[in-house]
């Protein structure tokens, strides 16, 4: 009883490496303490923890099921007061879920056999334990575990048999790509293609033809990996289905396998009434390298959509066939858009290779150059360019960008007129804006947001983190 009350000092048992003492914090009643007790347990990263921390977690998951039922009946005036305890419930099993991870050994097996049966954080967390140790042992009780009613507990059951790779595994798995839940059907077949047992092929295959069109979707990739040239048939059917991204999959999935017999079906695709279909079926003609695909991928470089433009554009590189070169070099010099013939058609040109490729190239950045050079106010906004740093949409950002931010490189001065403009906060302001050139980001007043805006453009996306802003 002491262990559960006294409070226990565990920043001096974490640099003492007292694992007993840390041990026994796990016994107090303060769900922080327990939380900073595994946390250290971790660090230190001593065995002798897992059972005690498997134990704590059984403890902790039943008192948040206890805590949810009171929730759901008890009066507002404790409303607060349990959610609190929840929170702090949810805290500890974040600290020790990493720590089981890092320090579960083959002396946890038992433990965390037993602990499949307990509340649901702690039943996933146990599956996923279990697969990382690959104990034989654990393979039955994985097993009945795809039939648990808990979705997620399922799921992390197919996942931890195919890391195990037990051959016992094979049936159940099958049957499991009948389950209920999309997440399952993935996990099963994931699983099935990490086992690689020949049986799962033609249930693979029949699959394709299942009326559900996740089951559809999930099979493709395990089919391909473990399925070889009993697969081609089967992925060049799934072309034609109705759904996009079974068609998609499949395409990429044929992709992979590099079987010439694709290369006719592809072609047609890119004919496709979907946008991403004909995408896919650019980029699988590129991995395929044959070069029956050069004049259909030069066609599609007239696309309507960019994106099917870009892997045609990619394919072409990668077949490398000097037939495309004249192709994009007149993609280069009829693009309205310069980042997209500098991000996508030179990349490839370059790829393709020659003196052609690149004499196009040099003229097509002698060009753009021009074209700036006319287009940029003169003398008002060159002293100012590179003066400024770079978008980030928070401080946040900006610290993991490892780079300036725009709020600590502005030089208080529009880059359009150079008339002083108020410091913008960390994601900009609305007296004034931020707009790239030439690798920059210029400070831009009220006065000259459109024209700059015209002659320029605006930044998208976030230096660090891609978001946008």
């Amino acid at each position: 009883m002491f262990d559960r009350i006294a409070r226990p000092d565990v920043p001096k048992l974490r640099a003492t490496g007292d694992v007993p003492g840390l041990i026994r914090a796990l016994k107090y009643i303060g769900e922080e303490y327990r939380a900073e007790a595994a946390k250290a347990l971790g660090e230190i990263g001593d065995a002798r923890a897992v059972e005690p921390l498997i134990a704590a977690c059984m403890e902790s998951s039943a008192k948040a099921d206890r805590l949810v039922m009171k929730i759901g009946k008890s009066p507002d005036k404790d409303l607060a007061l349990n959610m609190a305890m929840l929170r702090a419930i949810g805290e500890f099993m974040s600290q020790a879920g990493p720590t089981l991870r890092k320090i579960a050994d083959t002396r946890a097996v038992e433990p965390l056999i037993a602990a499949l049966s307990g509340g649901d954080s702690v039943s996933r967390l146990a599956a996923e334990l279990l697969g990382q140790i690959g104990d034989s042992r654990a393979v039955p009780p994985l097993i009945a575990a795809l039939a648990d009613s808990r979705e997620g507990v399922r799921r992390e059951a197919t996942y931890a048999l195919g890391k195990i790779g037990d051959a016992r595994a094979v049936e159940p798995l099958i049957a499991a790509l009948a389950d209920s839940s999309a997440s399952v059907i993935s996990g099963a077949a994931g699983a099935l293609a990490q086992i690689g047992d020949a049986r799962a092929v033609e249930p693979l295959i029949a699959g394709l033809a299942n009326r559900r069109e996740d089951v559809r979707r999930e099979v493709i990739f395990p089919l391909a990996k473990i399925g070889g040239v009993r697969a081609v048939e089967p992925l060049l059917a799934a072309l034609s289905d109705g759904e996009i991204w079974v068609r998609r999959w499949a395409a990429d999935a044929l992709g992979t396998l590099g079987d010439p017999r694709a290369v006719e079906p592809l072609i047609a695709m890119l004919s496709d009434v979907h946008p991403w279909a004909r995408s896919s079926a650019a980029s699988a003609l590129g991995t395929l390298g044959d070069p029956r695909a050069v004049e259909p991928l030069i066609a599609v470089l007239s696309d309507e959509d960019p994106a099917v433009r870009v892997a045609a554009a990619f394919a072409l590189a990668a077949l490398g066939d000097a037939r495309a070169v004249e192709p994009l070099g007149m993609l280069l010099g009829d693009s309205s858009d310069a980042e997209y013939a500098h991000d996508f058609v030179v990349p490839a040109l370059k790829q393709v290779g020659g003196p052609r490729a690149m004499e196009l190239i040099a003229s097509w950045e002698q060009k753009e150059a021009q074209r700036a050079a006319a287009a940029a106010p003169g003398e008002k906004v060159r002293p100012y360019i590179g003066a400024v740093g770079e978008p980030y949409c928070s401080e946040q950002c900006y610290a993991q960008g490892g780079r300036y931010a725009v709020v600590e490189r502005i030089t208080g001065k529009c880059s359009f007129c150079g008339k002083p403009v108020a410091r913008p906060q960390a994601k900009g302001a609305s007296d004034c804006a931020i707009i790239p050139y030439e690798g920059k980001a210029l400070l831009i007043c009220p006065d000259c947001i459109a024209a700059a805006t015209k002659y320029f453009g605006t930044y998208h996306k976030c230096c660090a983190c891609q978001k946008d802003i």
